[in-house]
C-alpha cells in the first residue's frame, strides 16, 4: 500500500465507493483502514454503533494521511447514505448511479425523497476521470438476517449500472466476529467457519458476485490496540480494491471486469490446448466448406438463450471476420435490458466474394428467453422442425399455430435446424430457475430430434479481468473455467461443446485473437450441423 501509485497520471487517487444496507459498517471500515495504515486507532469517518437508521447523510471523500506533512495515500473512500427497505427510504439508487459517473460533488446531502438533478449546485456537470468511481464495494453484515427483497433489488440495480460502466466490483462481509462464535474466539478460524462460508455463498448467489471477490473482515470497534490478524484481513481486501480500481483507471475502457470477475489467479498452464489453432486455416476451412448433402443448400444454425446474451452480436462478429471489416447486419442492443431486442424470426446469410454469392450456412436469431415473457418454448420447438416462416413476429402471449401465416406446413430439409447453439453470458449473474427450465425443455426437444447442440459463452472480457487484459489467458482463467463447469452441470452440455468467445462490440478494427475464438466456435457449429444434415 505504501508503494502504490496509479499508473494513469491523470488520476491522482483511486476512488473507492462503499455502498450497502444501513448498519453494514461502511464508515467503520474506513476508520479501520485508517487505523491500520496510521498504525494507531483513529476515528476519521463518523460511525454509529446502532443500525436503526442511516448515520451517514452526506457524500464525503475520505483521504488517509501518509508519513510527511500534507501527504496522503493515492486512494480515497467515498461513503454514502445506506440502502433501506422500501421506496423513499435511504439513499436513492439514482444518486448512486450519478456518483459512479462522478456527477455528485463532495458534501452533497442525500435526500430519500428526491435525487440530485443537473440544476443542483452539488451536481458536477463535467466530471473528469479522477471524479469517477474506479471500484465499487458492497458492504454486507454477516450478522444481518436475510436481506430484504427491496434492498436486494436496489443493490442489483446498482450492480447493473456499474457493470454498464465497466466498473470493477467486489464485496466486504463485516461483523464476522458477531456472526460466528468460533471467529470471535479466534479470528484465524475465519476460513474454517461453516456458517460464514454459507453466508458468503448465499450472498454470492443472490447478487452474482464471485466467491473469490467477497472478503470477510472484522472492523475495529471496541478495541484500543491494533491486532495483526484483523489488520491482515483488512489489508487483503484493501489491496484487491486498489488493484481493481487501478486497472480501471489505467484502462479507462467501457468493457472492463464487472462484478469482480477479475479472477485474481491464473492457472499455470491452459486447461484446453489451442496452440495449433490458426486463423488463416480456419478461414480457409470456412471458404472451402460445402454441405455433404446435396439437398441442403445451407447448414442452418439456430441461436437461443437469455435476453442480452449476445446472439445478434455473435452473428455480427462472424460477419465481420468473414467480410474482413466491421459490419452490423443483425441489429443488436448495447443496453442492458430485461426485454429482448430481437422480435422476429430472421435468417442471416453471409456474403462471400463474388456478386450474389453467400456462404453455405445461415444463422437464425430469435427472441430471447425471459423469466416471465420472451420467446415461447413451443415456438422454438416448431423452429427446430422448420415450421416457422421467415419474418414471423414472436408473441410472448401465444405460440405459432398451424393456421397462422407464419406457419410453414411443409418444411424442406433446408428449412429445418441442423445445429442448436445456446448463447450464454459469462458476465450474467446466477441464471433464474424459470429461464433454466425453459432452456432444458428446448434442449430435450432438440435431443428427441437428434439435433446436435453446443454452447458459446460470451462477454468473457467483461467477466474476467485476466481475459480482458490478454485474451490469450482465456483457458488459464480460473473464473471462466468455473463458469463453464457450472453451466455444463446446470444444462448438461459437455465441456468440450462449450466454446468461450468475445463478440465485437466497441472495437473498430479486427483482432486476430478474437477472430480465432469465434472461428473455432463457428467451425464446430458447421461441422456438427453438416454431419446432422448429411443423415437426413
Amino acid at each position: 500500500m505504501k508503494n502504490f501509485q496509479p499508473q494513469n497520471e491523470k488520476v491522482e487517487a483511486i476512488r473507492v465507493l462503499l455502498c450497502g444496507p444501513v448498519g453494514a459498517g461502511r464508515s467503520s471500515f474506513i476508520n479501520s483502514v485508517n487505523s491500520v495504515l496510521r498504525g494507531r486507532m483513529t476515528h476519521e469517518a463518523l460511525a454509529s454503533p446502532t443500525c436503526g437508521s442511516c448515520f451517514t447523510k452526506t457524500y464525503q471523500t475520505y483521504k488517509i494521511k501518509k508519513e510527511g506533512r500534507g501527504n496522503f495515500y493515492p486512494f480515497v473512500f467515498n461513503d454514502i447514505m445506506g440502502l433501506e427497505d422500501g421506496d423513499g427510504q435511504g439513499v436513492r439508487t439514482d444518486d448512486i448511479k450519478l456518483a459512479l459517473k462522478g456527477h455528485v460533488k463532495d458534501g452533497y446531502e442525500f435526500k430519500s425523497s428526491a435525487s440530485i438533478s443537473a440544476g443542483d449546485s452539488d451536481y458536477n456537470a463535467d466530471p473528469s476521470l479522477r471524479d469517477r468511481v474506479h471500484v465499487l464495494v458492497y458492504m454486507i453484515s454477516a450478522d444481518m438476517p436475510q436481506m430484504k427483497s427491496s434492498v436486494l433489488k436496489k443493490m442489483t440495480e446498482i450492480r447493473e449500472a456499474a457493470r454498464d460502466l465497466g466498473i470493477y466490483q467486489l464485496a466486504i462481509l463485516t461483523h464476522i466476529d458477531e456472526a460466528c462464535g468460533e471467529i470471535e474466539k479466534n479470528i484465524r478460524n475465519v476460513y474454517k467457519s461453516k456458517h460464514l462460508k454459507k453466508k458468503m455463498t448465499d450472498f454470492s448467489s443472490s447478487l452474482g458476485i464471485p466467491m473469490n471477490c467477497i472478503f470477510p473482515v472484522k472492523n475495529y470497534s471496541k478495541e484500543i490496540q491494533l491486532d495483526p490478524d484483523v489488520d491482515a484481513l483488512i489489508l487483503s481486501a484493501l489491496r484487491l480494491m486498489i488493484d481493481f480500481g487501478g486497472n480501471y483507471a489505467t484502462n479507462n475502457q467501457h468493457f472492463v471486469p464487472a462484478m469482480g470477475g477479475g479472477s485474481p489467479g491464473l492457472l499455470e498452464t491452459p486447461w484446453r490446448d489451442i496452440s495449433s489453432t490458426n486463423k488463416h486455416e480456419l478461414l480457409q476451412s470456412m471458404n472451402n466448406f460445402q454441405p455433404q448433402n446435396e439437398k441442403v443448400t445451407a447448414v442452418r444454425v439456430l441461436l437461443y438463450g437469455p435476453v442480452g446474451a449476445g446472439k445478434s452480436s455473435f452473428i455480427n462478429s462472424v460477419n465481420n471476420i468473414l467480410q474482413g471489416r466491421m459490419t452490423n447486419e443483425a441489429l443488436a442492443s448495447n443496453l442492458t435490458s430485461d426485454q429482448s431486442f430481437t422480435k422476429k424470426y430472421k435468417t442471416y446469410k453471409i456474403k462471400k466474394e463474388g456478386r450474389g454469392n453467400f456462404y453455405p450456412f445461415v444463422f437464425n436469431d430469435i427472441m430471447g428467453l425471459e423469466e416471465q415473457g420472451g420467446v415461447r418454448t413451443d415456438d422454438i420447438k416448431l423452429a427446430l422442425k422448420g415450421r416457422v416462416n421467415e419474418g414471423y413476429k414472436f408473441n410472448p402471449a401465444s405460440s405459432l399455430s398451424d393456421d397462422d401465416l407464419g406457419y410453414n406446413s411443409s418444411p424442406s430439409i433446408s428449412d429445418r435446424v441442423h445445429v442448436l447453439v445456446c448463447v450464454y453470458s459469462a458476465n450474467a449473474s446466477q441464471m433464474r430457475s424459470s429461464v433454466l427450465q425453459k432452456m432444458r425443455e428446448i434442449r430435450e426437444a432438440a435431443s428427441e430430434l437428434d439435433i446436435p447442440q453446443l454452447a458459446i459463452l460470451t462477454h468473457i472480457d467483461a467477466a474476467c479481468g485476466e481475459t480482458q487484459r490478454d485474451l490469450k489467458n482465456i483457458y488459464r482463467s480460473k473464473y471462466l473455467k468455473k463458469k463453464m463447469t457450472d453451466f455444463s452441470s446446470s444444462l448438461g452440455i459437455p465441456m468440450n461443446c462449450i466454446l468461450p468467445v468475445k463478440n465485437y462490440s466497441h472495437e473498430t478494427q479486427l483482432n486476430p485473437d478474437i477472430d480465432t475464438l469465434i472461428l473455432s466456435a463457428l467451425r464446430l457449429m458447421i461441422d456438427f450441423g453438416d454431419d446432422y444434415a448429411d443423415k437426413l
